[in-house]
Formats: C-alpha cells, structure tokens, sequence
C-alpha cells in the first residue's frame, strides 16, 4: 500500500506543479478554461441516450465505490510484522520476526564498551536480513576497531546464535562531543 499511496502522491504533487500556480497566476483564465472543458463534457454527455447515460453511470458509480472500499480496507487492516526464515532449523520451519532480531541486535551491541547508544535497523534481503545499525560511542573511540569489533559481534550474533544469513552490514557510527577544557 506504501507504494500505491506514493503514486498517488507523486501524482497530485506534480499535477499541482502545474495547476496552482497556473490558478493563481491567472484565476479567470483558468476558470473559463475550466468551465469550457465542463460545457463540453456535458454536451458530449447530452449526445448520449438516456439509457445509455443512466448504464454507464451506475457501472461507474458501482466501479468507484468498490475500487474506494478496497482502498480504504487495504489503507486500514493491520499489516504483519516482517518474518525472515531461520535457517538452521533441523526439523519443521521456524520464521523470526524482524523487530525480534533488532532487538537482540540491541541488547548486545550495548553492551560493548564505549557504546552509549544502538539503533538497528533489521530488513528482509533475499533469504537473510540485511542489518543497518547507527551507534553513539565515547569520543575516545578508535573507529577502525571499534567498527570491526561491533560487525563481527553482529555477524556472530545473527548467524550463530539466531541461524538467520546476514546478507549486508552496515554502521553509522557518532561520537559523543568531548567536553572541552579550558586551561588557565
């Protein structure tokens, strides 16, 4: 629904590029434009039979009120959570969900030192996840190590401890500001 919703956006967006600054640039241009385009409309629809008219504006409305409703159920039911497959499951089929993983993710990654603050983000990626992580450190941090420390923990954690293929890794790290000191 995220995508059909960002069409739509896109759309209205770009079309008001075009017709708001037309409108207010030149009201009465644009209106007697407008109100021409509606007179022809409805000269084209008085051409039309009565019978012909009144079909196809019932299967036009049945049309729009059904496409609305499905709109409005896709826009309103409650998604699921995202799964990934655990792939060292012996027997049967086990499905972690993602919020899970970034959980654990978090918990652990907190607990290295110089670690102040960790925010996971877990997404599906072919048959594996693909984890995105920003962490806060102390400023007397070595990045190098600090960076390569926190992915093999990551890497471990998720594929040996969850059984779940980690298919991409990625950190952003930032330094808390050190306190400057004055000498007198």
């Amino acid at each position: 629904m995220n995508v059909f919703n960002r069409i739509v956006v896109v759309i209205l967006l770009l079309a008001g590029l075009v017709l708001w600054p037309a409108f207010f640039l030149f009201p009465q241009q644009f209106l007697s434009n407008l109100t021409g385009a509606i007179s022809n409309f409805e000269q084209t629809l008085e051409g039309l039979t009565p019978t012909l008219r009144l079909g196809a504006g019932i299967a036009l409305a049945i049309l729009s009120f059904l496409l609305c409703l499905l709109l409005l159920i896709l826009e309103l039911r409650p998604s699921k959570p995202g799964v990934v497959r655990v792939t060292k499951a012996d027997k049967g089929e086990i499905l972690l969900e993602l919020d899970s993983v970034a959980r654990r993710i978090q918990q652990t990654v907190a607990q290295v030192p110089n670690v102040v603050e960790v925010k996971p983000s877990v997404k599906r990626s072919g048959a594996g996840v693909a984890v995105e992580a920003s962490i806060v450190t102390t400023p007397e941090v070595n990045v190098p190590e600090k960076s390569r420390e926190i992915m093999e923990i990551v890497k471990n954690l998720v594929e040996g401890e969850i059984g779940v293929k980690l298919t991409r890794l990625q950190l952003r790290l930032k330094h808390l500001r050190a306190p400057i000191t004055v000498k007198k």
